[in-house]
């Protein structure tokens, strides 16, 4: 089932809100607004549903409702199997089997239903005519006087509006006026519509139209939402083309910059780790700051910089957790590759107070204490946790690379010209 509503918002949801200016974004607003009114106003579209016998063109009146051939026609009975319902506000929740037909022409917040004939399935028609606003019997010169036109008629006592259409009439004057008076008195009517053998009536369409309370009135709501909402989404979806060029610039800056790593900066080994975590967090940060001033300005600034503020600063809490725990396995490490000599508390605390230093700097100077408590191995000790270290501290800084990546790549996504198709499908022919 197409929904030329749910289309169009879908789209407008997917704009790349930093490829638009400030006054294209008002405008994505707008249509974004006016798209939420439309929602509003077919959301519980109003049910009419035409009723009769099999063979008097209930489903050719349906057609002619929506202008598309939505239900079949033809010569052989019955052509309407099962419910058919036709419009462009999406279906009605009828308890029956049904079919649903996109009419995109049909009138705003309408759904016309066609159905089988009543002597053929009575329990179809019924749970139609159970969700109907206004309930047309349709009858026909030749089905007018029938037990079951009779019936059918009595069944529709409970919709909450009906009408009658005399359909296919044919013959002179005088024999069409006869027949409109036989059919009048026979459902005790003052009013009927009249459709002839050529499909032309008296207003037909219209006359059901006003046979739904404010249906008019709709309509012009529903068609001035969608011109201002297809207006604006063409305008959002030629500024997004506009702007393929300097995207398509950012991305190859940033496949251009290299990622910054701390790998060849030795970090400061203060008396606390504390002071020492802080040290390497402004070295990320600074690593950090300058990724982003490169590829501002090899991008061409203006996307860019709102790329940038959608990405915000850089998530501290991470890194800090990270390195918290690389600081215990580092002392946990040195621990396991200690040889105690003395008491162990007293090794412990020496280790506490020196082990996550020879990781953080591969030539500290560490207590002989301490280094005689260490196994041999303790330079490729330090050497892999040092080199743990980095690789911490780089991969924050890959990770906002990354992060930009991924924003171009998601902007670059988008295709401007579903959009565009989208909003002529809202405005109609």
């Amino acid at each position: 089932m197409v929904d030329p509503v749910a289309d169009f918002r879908d789209a407008l949801d997917r704009v790349p809100r930093e490829l638009l200016d400030p006054d294209d974004a008002r405008i994505l607003t707008d249509a974004m607004t006016s798209a939420d009114v439309l929602e509003k106003l077919v959301s519980v579209p109003r049910s009419i549903v035409l009723a009769g016998c099999t063979g008097v063109g209930k489903s050719h009146l349906v057609n002619e409702l929506v202008g598309t051939s939505a239900t079949a026609v033809g010569v052989l009975r019955p052509t309407t199997r099962l419910i058919v319902m036709a419009g462009s506000a999406g279906p009605v929740p009828i308890a029956h089997e049904c079919d649903y037909v996109v009419a995109p022409g049909a009138p705003d917040g309408l759904v016309f239903v066609d159905t089988p004939g009543w002597e053929i399935d009575p329990e179809a028609v019924d749970a139609a005519l159970a969700t109907a606003d206004l309930g047309i019997l349709v009858v026909s010169p030749t089905r007018y006087g029938d037990a079951t036109t009779s019936q059918l008629w009595d069944s529709m006592a409970t919709v909450t509006k009906r009408i009658i259409v005399l359909n296919r009439l044919r013959g002179t004057d005088t024999e069409r006026s006869e027949m409109i008076a036989f059919v009048k008195q026979r459902f005790a009517m003052t009013e009927i519509s009249v459709v002839d053998e050529h499909g032309d009536g008296d207003s037909f369409v219209r006359t059901v139209l006003d046979g739904v309370s404010g249906a008019g009135h709709l309509d012009d709501k529903t068609a001035i939402a969608r011109r201002s909402a297809a207006n604006a989404g063409r305008h959002v979806a030629s500024a997004v083309t506009a702007a393929a060029t300097d995207l398509g610039r950012l991305d190859q800056a940033i496949e251009t910059v290299g990622v910054p790593s701390i790998r060849g900066q030795r970090l400061a080994v203060l008396e606390s780790w504390l002071a020492t975590e802080q040290e390497i967090m402004a070295n990320i940060q600074d690593s950090m700051d300058t990724l982003d001033e490169e590829i501002v300005d090899a991008g061409g600034r203006v996307i860019a910089e709102r790329i940038l503020d959608e990405l915000g600063s850089w998530d501290l809490s991470a890194t800090e957790r990270d390195l918290a725990l690389w600081r215990d396995e580092a002392a946990e490490r040195f621990r396991r590759d200690a040889t105690f000599v003395w008491r162990r508390s007293f090794t412990e605390k020496l280790l506490d107070q020196t082990s996550w230093k020879v990781g953080v700097n591969t030539t500290v100077q560490i207590p002989r204490r301490v280094a005689r408590v260490l196994k041999a191995n303790l330079d490729e000790t330090v050497s892999d946790v040092h080199s743990q270290l980095v690789d911490l501290a780089d991969a924050a800084v890959a990770e906002r690379i990354a992060g930009w990546k991924s924003s171009v790549a998601r902007a670059g996504s988008f295709k401007p010209g579903e959009l565009l198709a989208a909003s002529n499908a809202l405005s109609g022919p």
